[in-house]
């Protein structure tokens, strides 16, 4: 009996001291007959109980593995609600980043890790919204150059009137004209930055 009880203990993990007293019982609560004693018939119950150093360290193994478990389960849904919610789309990414970024002392630094690290990840990325914004971070990026080098503004101005005028935007075009420095020269003749404008237009073309 005893043997037959080790077999199935010896499979259990301290904790399951239960439900192996349980399998034992089952296995015993019928009268039966030993095969090398014939004419004899048992039965029986077996209590099963841990003296209590061991009953103690199967308790701080239980709770140590329920906290692992745990943590486990809380990873698994932020990385669910990351990857179903957060990286679904870039709006939804960036609203997140920024609430993270709200109080932080250096959100240009904060901004180019998002680009870095959380873009790639977006699952849902529409190709004409990312050019967009691509097209931005360039428009950013060359303003934050021209702020560095002014001399390269009227060059700049030159090369975007043209482009524009090309495009039919004359509105944007005599906006951009208005930002080289030589327009603002009072012996700066408008009518000479509009005609090399054109010419630019033209060698564009």
């Amino acid at each position: 009996m005893y043997e037959i009880a080790q077999g199935i203990t010896e499979k259990l993990s301290p904790s399951d001291a239960f439900k192996a007293e349980q399998k034992i019982s089952l296995l015993f609560a019928y009268w039966q007959t030993p095969e090398q004693e014939k004419g004899i018939e048992f039965k029986g119950k077996l209590q099963i109980s841990l003296p209590p150093e061991d009953a103690d360290r199967a308790k701080q193994f239980d709770a140590a593995r329920r906290a692992a478990r745990l943590d486990e389960a809380v990873t698994q849904d932020r990385l669910a609600f990351l990857r179903k919610t957060v990286l679904g789309d870039p709006y939804s990414a960036q609203l997140w980043w920024l609430h993270r970024n709200l109080e932080g002392a250096e959100s240009e630094t904060s901004w180019k890790a998002f680009d870095a690290f959380v873009r790639p990840l977006i699952t849902h990325t529409a190709a004409e919204e990312d050019a967009e914004i691509r097209l931005a971070k360039i428009i950013a990026t060359l303003v934050e150059r021209i702020h560095e080098n002014p001399d390269r503004l009227n060059t700049l101005a030159h090369i975007a009137t043209a482009t524009l005028t090309s495009m039919g935007w004359s509105d944007l075009a005599d906006d951009m004209a208005r930002l080289s420095p030589d327009s603002r020269s009072p012996s700066h003749d408008n009518s000479s930055f509009q005609s090399s404008a054109q010419e630019s237009s033209a060698e564009i073309d």
